[in-house]
C-alpha cells in the first residue's frame, strides 16, 4: 500500500503553485486537503477536486505530467486522464464557472508574487513558477 505524499513544505519546499492550487481548491470546494492528497480511491468530491488541482498545475501552471503526478503521488497517466476529463466537463456552465474562478483567484496570487519577488513570468498562463 502507497502512502500519501508529504506536503511540500514538509520537503523542505517552499510554497509552490501546485501546493497553493491544492489549498485554494480545497477551500472552495469544501474538501480536506488530505482527501484530495489521500492514494486511496476516494469520494467523487474529492476525485474531482485533485483533477482540478492537476488540471490546474498542468494546463495552467504549465509543470508537466510527471511533476504533477510527483507532487500529488499519482502516475503521469493519471494526470493526463485528469486534464482530459476536466477539459470535457468545461462545456458545463457550472464547472466553467468554477474553474474561472479558481484561475482568477490563483492569477491575482501569483501577480502578487511576482511584485514581490521580481521573479520573471513563465510561459504559462498562471505563471508563478
Amino acid at each position: 500500500m502507497r502512502t500519501a505524499p508529504r506536503p511540500l513544505h514538509a520537503r523542505g519546499l517552499a510554497e509552490t503553485p501546485i501546493e497553493l492550487a491544492l489549498r485554494l481548491v480545497a477551500f472552495m470546494l469544501d474538501v480536506p486537503v488530505d482527501a484530495i492528497r489521500a492514494t486511496t480511491r476516494s469520494r467523487a468530491e474529492a476525485a474531482f477536486a485533485r483533477q482540478l488541482v492537476m488540471y490546474l498545475a498542468h494546463v495552467g501552471f504549465g509543470y508537466s505530467l510527471s511533476e504533477v503526478g510527483d507532487a500529488l503521488g499519482r502516475d503521469r497517466t493519471t494526470v493526463s486522464h485528469a486534464c482530459h476529463r476536466v477539459e470535457d466537463l468545461r462545456d458545463d456552465p457550472q464547472v466553467e464557472e468554477t474553474l474561472a474562478a479558481l484561475e482568477r483567484a490563483l492569477q491575482v496570487r501569483c501577480d502578487r508574487r511576482l511584485r514581490r519577488y521580481g521573479r520573471p513570468r513563465h510561459v504559462a498562463a498562471l505563471a508563478c513558477r
